[in-house]
Parts: C-alpha cells; sequence; structure tokens
C-alpha cells in the first residue's frame, strides 16, 4: 500500500544516515590513530588510552546511531510525514486506516456509519493516486555528507602517500599492549633438534624464566613456500613450564616457542620415513620324507607347517637398517641378514608359538608396534588301516592259508607292516608282512597267512591286527594300527574225534533199533500163538513200536548233524560223505514208507477177531523193517570202521611229514656237534614221532575188533611197528654219542620204513574198497541195463493203448453222434415242456409265502442248469449235458422236499412237480438211451491189438519180478543201494498183473491208469538206480 512503501523508503533513508555517521565517527577515529602512532613511542601508555577512546566512541555509535537506524519507523509517524507531504489529506488519511469498513458491517450491518466509512475510503483513494512515496522521502536530506567526503578524501590520500600508516593506527587500535615497554624473558626448548619418524608424534616442552607468564605459543617456521606462519598455544603443565604435541608430521620443519615478544631458540625437527618391512615371503623347505616340493607363500607372515619344516624369510625395507630381528614370543630371538634394504632369515618350525619382526634404522629408530605372526605345527597323521578279509569273528582251521586283505593309507608315506596275533596266553607274534617303505602313500595289500608254517593254538580264540609305521624321521616314525580282529581256531582234531563218536552212536543206535524191532518181532509171533491173543499183548507192541519210530527220529536228527560235520570235516573223504548220505535216504525210506506200512499193518489187529491175512500182512511189514534195520546197521558199522582205518592212513601220513622234518634238522646240525644232550628242536621231533607210532599201535591194536575181514587184519598185525621204534631209539642213541652221520643213515631207513607201511595202508585200504564189491558193481550195471530196457518196454505198451483207447473214443463219439441226431428234435421238445413246467411251478409257489428266497433261488438256478442243458445239447457236448441235467435234477428234488413239507397241502403244485419230475426221468432216459460202451465200439483188428499188449505186459511184469528178486540180493551186500529201489519195483508188479487182465479182457480204458502207475514206479526205481551209481563211480 502507499503507506506501507512509504514507510519502507523512510526506514532505509534513516539507514543510509546511520551509515554516513558511523563512516565520518570511524575515520575521525582511525585519522586520529595515525597521530597517536607518532606520538606512541614517546608516550607508550597513549596507545591503551587512545585503544580505551575508540571503544568508547564506537560504543556510543553503536547505541545511539545503529540500534535506533535499525529499528522499524512506526507508523504513525509515517503518516505524519505523509501529511507534512500533502497537508490536503488532513487526518482523512488516518481516520480511512482506522476505520474498517469490513470490521464495521460485521458489528452494524445496517448502520448510516458503514456509508460514510465506505465514502471516505473512496474520497481518499481518489486523492492518493496523484500522490508517490518517493516525495515523502526526498523532504529528509542526508546531513554531514561533506564531512564524510573530506575525512574520506584524507584517508585515501594518507593512505597513498604512507600505506602502513593507516595499518599501524589499526594496530595500536586493536593491540595496545604491545607497545608498551616488554619483560625479559627467556625461553628454552626441549627438544632443540630431533628426528623422528612420518606419522608418529613429538612432543616438545619450553621452559619460561618468569613463573608468572600464563601464555607461551608455538610458532612452526619455514613451511613450505607460499605459506604462512603458523602458531599454536602450548599446554601449560606447570608453573613456567608449557609443551605441545605435534600430531604425525609428514614433514620436516623449524619451531619456535614465543611469549610476549620473547622467542625460544629455534628447534628442528627431521621428519624422516618410519622403518618397515614389506613383500614378504616364506619358502617352505619341508623334510625329505615327506616327498613335498618347496613352496612359497606371500601376502602374510604366519607360518603353517610339519614339524621339521625349514622357513625361509625374505623381505624388504623402506630404508637402509642397521639392525634386524626375529623375536619370538618365548622371549628368544634370531638375527636377520641384512643387504641394502632386503633381511632374510630361517625358522625351524618344531613347537607352536608366534614371532615378530623388529628393524631399527640408521637414526636409531624403531618399527612401532610391529604385529605378531603365528606358528602352527601341522602334526604327521598317523597312519590308517582298514580290514579288507577276513571278517571279524569268523573260524579259521589251524592248518590252512588263510586271504588275509587290508589296505592302509597315510599322509606322506609308509613303512614296516606286520601282522600281530595274540593268544589266551597273552604273548604277541608278529609276521612281518613288508620290510622298509611302500611305494604309495596308500596301498592295499594281499597275502596268504600259512598257518601250517605259524600255526595257532587249536580250540583258542586269537586277536589278530595289522600295524603300519608311517616314514617320519623328523620326531620318529608313528605306528598305525588297525581295529582288533577276533578269529576262532578250530581244534581239527577234537571236531574229527566228536565226528567219530557221533558215527559210532548212530552205529550203536541202529543196533539198538534193530534188536527193539526184532524183540518186536518174538512179541508178535508170540501173541499169533496164542490160542486167544490177548489185546493187552498187542497194544503193548505196539507201544514198542511208537517208542522206536520216535527213537528213528532222533536218529535221523543225529545223522543230519554227522553229515554237515563231515562236509566241513577236512580230513573226511568223499566215500564218507557218500556213504552218510546213502544212510540217510535209506533211513528216509525206513520212517515214510516202511515205519507207517508196519503201524498201519498193525491198527486193524486191536479189532478181533483179526484175519490171518491181516496178521500175515503185519508180519510181512515188521520183517521188511527188520531186514532194512539190518542193512542199515552194517552200513553204518562200515562207515565207522573205515574212519577209523583213514585216522590210520592220516597218522601214517603225519609220520612222513615228521620224518622229513627231522631229516631236514640232521643236515642243518652243526658240524662240530660233539653228542651229550639233545638240541630242542629235534628233541621236539623226536618224541612227536614216538608219539605218533604209539598212537598207531593203539589204534592197530583196536582194529580187530572192528573189522570183519581177518586178511586185512592179518596184514596190520604184520606192520613193522616193532623195528620202527628200534630205529627211532637208535637215532637217540647216535645223537648222544655224536655220531651225526650214523643218525641220519638211520633217519633215511626210518623213512623207507614209513613209505612201505604208507604204501601197505593203501594197498589195504584198496583192496577193503574192492575185491567182491567189483563184481557186485558189474552185476549193479546189468541191473541198471535191464531196468533201463523194462522202462523203454512199458512206455512203448501205454502209448499204444492209449492209441487204442483214444481210437475207441473216437468211434464211440462217432456212434453217440449218430444217435443224438436222431433223438435230438425229442430231447429238445421234452426240454422245452420242461422249462414251460418249471416256470408255472415258479409261479405257483410265489402264493405260498412258507416258501421262502431259498425256494425262489433254488428254482432259478434249476432252470439256469436247464439252459445249459439246451446249450450243451445244441453243440453236441453229452458229457456236459448230463452234468447239466444232474445239476436241475438235485435242485427239483430239493424243491419237491419243501413242498412236502407245507402246512396247507397243494395239490396243484405237488402235481405240477410230479410232472417235472416226470419230464426229468424221460430225458434222462432218452441221453442214457446213447451208446455208452467203448468195448462194443472194437474192431476184431482192435481186440488182437488189446491181446498181444496184455502179453507184452505180463513179459514186463515177470521181468521186473525177476529184477525186483535180484536186488533183493544185492541189498545185503550193497547196503548204500537205496531201498525204495525195491519198493518201487515191488510196487509196479501188482499194477502191471492189473493191466495184464484189464488188456486181456478188452478194456483199454481201464488198463491205463495201472500201465501209468507201474510205468512211474519204474522211473523212481531208475533214477535212485542211477544216483547209486554215480556214487559208487565217484568212490572210486
Amino acid at each position: 500500500t502507499f503507506v506501507q512503501r512509504t514507510q519502507r523508503g523512510l526506514n532505509i533513508r534513516r539507514c543510509l544516515q546511520a551509515g554516513v555517521v558511523v563512516l565520518v565517527v570511524a575515520l575521525l577515529v582511525v585519522l586520529l590513530g595515525m597521530g597517536v602512532r607518532q606520538l606512541v613511542p614517546s608516550v607508550p601508555m597513549l596507545a591503551p588510552i587512545y585503544s580505551g577512546f575508540a571503544v568508547a566512541v564506537f560504543g556510543f555509535v553503536v547505541f545511539w546511531v545503529i540500534v535506533p537506524a535499525l529499528r522499524r519507523r512506526p507508523k504513525r509517524e509515517t503518516l505524519a510525514s505523509i501529511a507534512e507531504t500533502y497537508p490536503d489529506l488532513n487526518d482523512d488519511l488516518t481516520n480511512a486506516l482506522e476505520l474498517d469498513p469490513e470490521q464495521l458491517e460485521r458489528s452494524n450491518p445496517r448502520g448510516m456509519a458503514l456509508d460514510l466509512v465506505r465514502a471516505l475510503h473512496r474520497q481518499t483513494a481518489q486523492k492518493m493516486q496523484s500522490y508517490t512515496p518517493r516525495a515523502v522521502v526526498k523532504r529528509y536530506r542526508f546531513q554531514g555528507l561533506l564531512w564524510c567526503g573530506l575525512l574520506l578524501g584524507t584517508a585515501v590520500l594518507v593512505t597513498l602517500l604512507h600505506p602502513l600508516i593507516l595499518q599501524q593506527s589499526l594496530h595500536v587500535m586493536v593491540s595496545p599492549v604491545s607497545y608498551l615497554p616488554a619483560r625479559d624473558l627467556h625461553i628454552t626448548i626441549t627438544p632443540e633438534h630431533t628426528t623422528i619418524a612420518r606419522g608418529t608424534n613429538l612432543e616438545v616442552q619450553a621452559q619460561v624464566t618468569d613463573e608468572v607468564t600464563r601464555r607461551v605459543e608455538m610458532e612452526i617456521l619455514l613451511q613450505r613456500p607460499g605459506q604462512d606462519e603458523k602458531r599454536y598455544a602450548m599446554e601449560q603443565v606447570a608453573p613456567g613450564r608449557f609443551r605441545y604435541v605435534f600430531l604425525k608430521p609428514q614433514a620436516s620443519f623449524s619451531f619456535q616457542a614465543l611469549s610476549e615478544g620473547f622467542r625460544s631458540p629455534q628447534g628442528q625437527v627431521d621428519v624422516v620415513p618410519s622403518p618397515a618391512v614389506g613383500n614378504l615371503t616364506l619358502d617352505y623347505l619341508f623334510p625329505d620324507y615327506t616327498g613335498l616340493s618347496e613352496r612359497t607363500q606371500s601376502g602374510g607372515g604366519d607360518i603353517q607347517a610339519l614339524p621339521g619344516t625349514q622357513v625361509r624369510l625374505n623381505m624388504q625395507a623402506n630404508v637402509p637398517l642397521t639392525k634386524g630381528t626375529l623375536r619370538f614370543a618365548t622371549g628368544n630371538e634370531l638375527p636377520l641378514a641384512i643387504t641394502d634394504h632386503a633381511l632374510q632369515g630361517e625358522i625351524l618350525v618344531m613347537e607352536e608359538g608366534s614371532y615378530r619382526i623388529e628393524i631399527e634404522d640408521r637414526h636409531g629408530l624403531k618399527n612401532q608396534q610391529p604385529p605378531w605372526y603365528t606358528i602352527q605345527v601341522t602334526p604327521d597323521a598317523v597312519p590308517t588301516i582298514q580290514w579288507l578279509r577276513p571278517e571279524d569273528g569268523i573260524e579259521v582251521d589251524e592248518r590252512t592259508v588263510l586271504d588275509v586283505g587290508y589296505e592302509a593309507e597315510d599322509d606322506f608315506g609308509l613303512q614296516d607292516a606286520a601282522l600281530v596275533y595274540q593268544g589266551s596266553d597273552g604273548v604277541e607274534h608278529r609276521l612281518p608282512l613288508r620290510q622298509g617303505r611302500f611305494d604309495r602313500r596308500q596301498v592295499i595289500e594281499q597275502f596268504s597267512w600259512d598257518l601250517y608254517q605259524r600255526p595257532l593254538p587249536p580250540g583258542d580264540t586269537v586277536q589278530v591286527y595289522i600295524e603300519v609305521y608311517d616314514n617320519d624321521t623328523i620326531s620318529g616314525p608313528k605306528k598305525g594300527v588297525s581295529e582288533t580282529l577276533t578269529l576262532k581256531v578250530r581244534d581239527r582234531e577234537e571236531e574229527r574225534q566228536a565226528l567219530e563218536d557221533l558215527q559210532r552212536e548212530i552205529a550203536d543206535a541202529l543196533l539198538d533199533l534193530l534188536a527193539d524191532h526184532l524183540e518186536l518181532a518174538d512179541d508178535f509171533e508170540a501173541w499169533r500163538d496164542q490160542e486167544t491173543p490177548e489185546p493187552d499183548d498187542l497194544m503193548h507192541a505196539q507201544a514198542k513200536q511208537q517208542q522206536a519210530a520216535e527213537r528213528a527220529e532222533q536218529l535221523s536228527e543225529q545223522l543230519d548233524e554227522a553229515l554237515a560235520k563231515v562236509q566241513n570235516d577236512p580230513y573226511s573223504t568223499y566215500e564218507t560223505f557218500a556213504d552218510l548220505q546213502a544212510l540217510q535216504r535209506n533211513l528216509d525210506y525206513l520212517q515214510q514208507e516202511l515205519m507207517p506200512q508196519l503201524e498201519q499193518s498193525m491198527r486193524p489187529l486191536q479189532t478181533p477177531p483179526a484175519s490171518e491175512a491181516q496178521k500175515d500182512q503185519a508180519d510181512e511189514a515188521l520183517e521188511d523193517v527188520v531186514e532194512e534195520l539190518e542193512r542199515l546197521s552194517s552200513l553204518a558199522e562200515d562207515i565207522a570202521n573205515a574212519e577209523k582205518f583213514h585216522d590210520m592212513q592220516q597218522l601214517t601220513t603225519k609220520m612222513m611229514e615228521q620224518q622229513n622234518q627231522l631229516l631236514a634238522a640232521l643236515d642243518n646240525m652243526p658240524e662240530d656237534f660233539k653228542g651229550g644232550e639233545i638240541p630242542p628242536e629235534l628233541q621236539k621231533l623226536l618224541d612227536s614221532i614216538d608219539q605218533m607210532m604209539q598212537e598207531l599201535a593203539n589204534a592197530i591194536s583196536q582194529m580187530p575188533q572192528t573189522m570183519s575181514d581177518e586178511f586185512l587184519n592179518q596184514q596190520l598185525q604184520n606192520l613193522p611197528l616193532n623195528n620202527m621204534q628200534q630205529q627211532l631209539d637208535e637215532i637217540r642213541k647216535k645223537l648222544a654219542e655224536g655220531d651225526i652221520e650214523g643218525a641220519k643213515k638211520l633217519a633215511e631207513e626210518l623213512l623207507k620204513t614209513l613209505s612201505t607201511m604208507v604204501a601197505s595202508m593203501q594197498n589195504m585200504q584198496q583192496q577193503a574198497r574192492g575185491g567182491p564189491m567189483d563184481a557186485m558193481s558189474q552185476q549193479l550195471q546189468e541191473s541198471v541195463d535191464t531196468l533201463s530196457d523194462l522202462v523203454r518196454r512199458q512206455e512203448d505198451i501205454v502209448d499204444e493203448t492209449q492209441g487204442l483207447d483214444q481210437e475207441t473214443l473216437q468211434q464211440l463219439n462217432r456212434a453217440q453222434q449218430e444217435a443224438f441226431e436222431a433223438m435230438q428234435r425229442d430231447l429238445e421238445r421234452e426240454l422245452a415242456e420242461l422249462q414251460r413246467q418249471m416256470a408255472q411251478l415258479s409261479r405257483r409257489a410265489r402264493q405260498h409265502p412258507e416258501l421262502d428266497t431259498n425256494f425262489q433261488r433254488a428254482s432259478r438256478d434249476a432252470q439256469k442248469k436247464l439252459g445249459q442243458l439246451q446249450q450243451h445239447l445244441q453243440n453236441h457236448d453229452m458229457p456236459q449235458s448230463r452234468n447239466a441235467l444232474a445239476g436241475a435234477q438235485r435242485q427239483m428234488d430239493w424243491m419237491q422236499r419243501q413242498i412236502e413239507q407245507l402246512q396247507s397241502q397243494d395239490q396243484q403244485l405237488e402235481q405240477q412237480v410230479a410232472q417235472a419230475q416226470d419230464r426229468f426221468s424221460a430225458l434222462r432216459q432218452q441221453m442214457q438211451g446213447l451208446p455208452n460202451n467203448r468195448q462194443a465200439m472194437l474192431t476184431p483188428e482192435q481186440r488182437g491189438q488189446l491181446g498181444q499188449l496184455g502179453q507184452r505186459q505180463g513179459a514186463v511184469g515177470s521181468e521186473t519180478a525177476q529184477l525186483q528178486q535180484a536186488f533183493d540180493n544185492l541189498l545185503p551186500l550193497m547196503p548204500f543201494l537205496p531201498s525204495e529201489t525195491v519198493n518201487n519195483l515191488k510196487q509196479a508188479v501188482p499194477l502191471m498183473q492189473q493191466a495184464q487182465g484189464a488188456l486181456n479182457s478188452r478194456q483199454s480204458q481201464q488198463a491205463i491208469p495201472p500201465e501209468q502207475g507201474a510205468l512211474e514206479r519204474l522211473r523212481n526205481a531208475q533214477n535212485s538206480l542211477q544216483q547209486a551209481m554215480q556214487q559208487l563211480s565217484q568212490r572210486g
């Protein structure tokens, strides 16, 4: 607005006026100072007076000129100035500003004053359109401009003539104290001249003689060109003593301490680079045994290496050095070799720790706070060993070769492997596996542990492990150990004796079982001879037979155990295994066939009166059991005797091995042996041979009691055991006399005698196997050939009979087809009528609630069967038609019984049932009228063929009976033969007789089942006989 613009212009003009006043005063004070400066040397106190006067003047100007000028001009003064400039406005402008039409409108909207105020505002506005604020401002002129110009011109002129006068005037005003007379102060600095490393702090102390002094400054001189000198206040640490710390200066400089115009001597600080090392590299020289090549590490000083590693340190310094040291945390130190800026040192790593690098340059400066580097020792790992085989806990033979495999690994190399085993005695035995170093750090080794060369204690439990060493030459080879395996050493001699005892028990048990059945036969015979047989006696005999069957079951379990042991016994022969298998097979036949037949045949005798046929059948079954037990007892006795003989042969073989070792020991005897005490190893061999001779003599003395062949017993008695014992005693005597050559000759003679005895034993064993057995083997082979021919001939008879029967069946089917076609229409008519009657019957039955859903289900089943009958009739399938008719008839019979049981009689329903039954009977009679006799279909030629087949069947049956008799004769002589062979032949004979009768009657269909049964039994006999022949050939 006009008033506001005017007010702002007046404020600006007043500020400018105040500036003129301030400038005039300032020029006056400065010009006055020029004069004072000239008088100060004469009157020093004039300087502080002048300075105080200047401060007072400037204070007055500030409070009385500047502050009022900065205040805002009041609005009333502005209106007064406007009124003075434009008198015609009089009080209109003031009234217009004080009267607000909007406020008046809110307080008195309908009053007359509102219109007057608005008219006043319009009138005042019209007047002011021709007025300007500048006219009001120009009425006030600036004062003192002339003085200001004169003073300013004077100041400029003086400055041009004497430039420093104005500065000196200002200095008098600002620093008046400096113009006062000075005191006499002495300032000393410490250190005055020093050399420091760049980046380190330096503390300088200043000592002032006047302890009253409160301020001392540090002035830094000789700065870089163009840089002003700098002063810094020093810290007072005590009266008259000050200090200043230069923080990490980067360049050399000079300095002085000053106070009240007094200066210290000039100090000098030479800033040089801080000694330091860099480019640190570590060269690792590993121990030779590791095979590792040299390795260089850069970028740090931490060491991690194997014990014995030599680490060479190489580094570069930034300044020439006079000293370098490797200082360890333990307090030890090693000097570093210095060449110009290069340093080198070596550390032998043997233990963990830490170190740091300390250096000193030509100025005596050291590297500040050098870092600590760690030394870590990487231990050489212990070798690891893993078993590959054998498995833990296995059983091993005392005289076998055990395959052993293991895998060993080390980080640098392996050497010196050994197998260590320990028995129950706690003594460790080592078997070297490898002497010296392995070629690789990881190896898989296999070897054969010959337990015969290094026998383990029989029956003992042995702890076994593998140990392998590494090739550490620094701290010594370290041993790695595998897991400990537990091996159970089998005592073959003990197991062998247990097997022989078991075989003897089996033989004795069979004899006891035979004795029980012989006693049973006597009791049964006595029971038959009684005029009035007692039932209690028969029951007692049956109880005995049951007990015998239970003992036979236990005997079978013992035999299974013996077979399992023979399979794992290295001393048993195949002949023993084959004989035990034959014994087991025949015992199974006894348990599964003969004993059940005996029990079954004796069961009818419990119901008197028993017929003679029943008694004969039981007697015959008992006789079969006794004969079989006699064969089994004989076979078991032969097995036990053969094992005894085999043990004797094994004993002679061991004696020969010991004798060979005796000869080798005599050859290694020292030549200077003069007799006397026999060496322990040699004495041990002699004692072992002597003990074996005694065991052999004891075994031979028992053989006549167990062997039935007197010739073989005589040969055993003629073995030269006495001569051998004498030769052994002579060897002892020669050795005691020192006659080694004589002992060798006697040992050689003893070896020849043993060889002769072994040959004799082998000859006796051959004789025991041969002789009559060869003739029986030939007879057995002939029987096998005969049986094969009978099987072939019986197969031909079965094939031809089946062919004739098939032809007859085809002829019968054709005859039935022709007859069926003739009556098919009648059958279909009867069937349709029957289906109609069945439907009526079902509807009528629904009228009776007591006929439940089962009756309706039976009716539906009958109708379903009739539908199937109709389908079969259309297909001309008479057998299925008869089956369908029979099924429908059964349902009809059940329905008729249900109707007959109704409470209320229904004559119509009963009549329908009767009619349906008549239809069933008519259908059945018509279907039975079809041809159904195969025999009637035979042609004369076919009848002749069936007669010839009957004759051939009779011949085969007769030869089979003869073969059975031949096997009956062989069984006692060859107890290993299977009993089921004779039984199959015996069963085949009556079947052949039955088939012969059917063939002679021209009944081919009835002849086929017995023919096939006889063929099956012939084949079973053939298979069992072939197995016996294979075992006989393997026995040699």
